[in-house]
């Protein structure tokens, strides 16, 4: 073979090899593109059956909180984040709230939690007084405080509807905590690494604390995007 032939043959390797290299690299251009617009978000599937539940149960957005009734966090969410989330959004019927428990902050937060549970039982309303008031009475959080002798007296005196007596027996044997114990390993199972843990819609969120990201995803779910 001369060599004008192998020339020729060269450069039009060279030219198809050229092509495939501009060709590879658009395509991983454009999907890397593909990537960074329209991320896969996951969207977990919250089981929020027989849990409390505050707003219009047809809401179009559902908020999944996972918290410590001992964690100071977790007031601060209460405090500072859910009053807005109720005033916006909850009261005004877009938005259902749902409250689930994962409490692993001590013997005391199970105890918490089992009272909140039997409150809860009994009159399904007067779980959110509680929850307020829970959070309201709360102390440090290295110390051994969510007993029946200080919870039940607030119950007794914010929260008269409820038959404390029940409450109090209920408390004593102990009678939700398999219930409560099988929420925390739910709620390990979505592998949760802190609380106040919040999804909405079943999309995690990153700062619970920050009401301007809580703002956001609801209004994107409401615009249905």
């Amino acid at each position: 073979m001369s060599k004008k032939s192998r020339k020729k043959i060269d450069m039009q390797s060279l030219t198809f090899l050229t092509i495939l290299v501009i060709f590879i690299g658009l395509g991983g251009f454009v999907l890397f593109q593909s990537l960074q617009e329209d991320p896969k978000e996951e969207i977990v599937q919250i089981d929020i059956q027989d849990q409390p539940m505050i707003g219009k149960s047809n809401a179009p957005v559902t908020i999944v909180e996972f918290g410590d009734f001992k964690c100071p966090s977790c007031k601060k969410f209460h405090d500072l984040v859910y009053p807005l989330l109720k005033k916006e959004y909850i009261d005004k019927g877009k938005v259902k709230f749902v409250f689930r428990n994962f409490q692993f902050l001590g013997e005391d937060s199970i105890t918490a939690a089992m009272i909140g549970k039997s409150i809860y039982k009994q009159k399904p309303d007067a779980f959110w007084k509680y929850y307020d008031l829970i959070y309201q009475h709360q102390k440090d959080e290295n110390t051994v405080w969510a007993t029946p002798e200080f919870i039940l007296p607030l119950v007794k005196k914010n929260i008269p509807e409820v038959n404390i007596n029940k409450v109090n027996e209920e408390a004593k044997n102990q009678k939700y905590k398999q219930e409560i114990d099988k929420e925390n390993q739910y709620a390990r199972s979505l592998q949760l690494d802190g609380v106040p843990a919040v999804y909405i819609n079943g999309r995690v969120i990153e700062n619970p604390l920050d009401f301007r990201e809580l703002k956001n995803a609801i209004e994107k779910e409401l615009q249905g995007k």
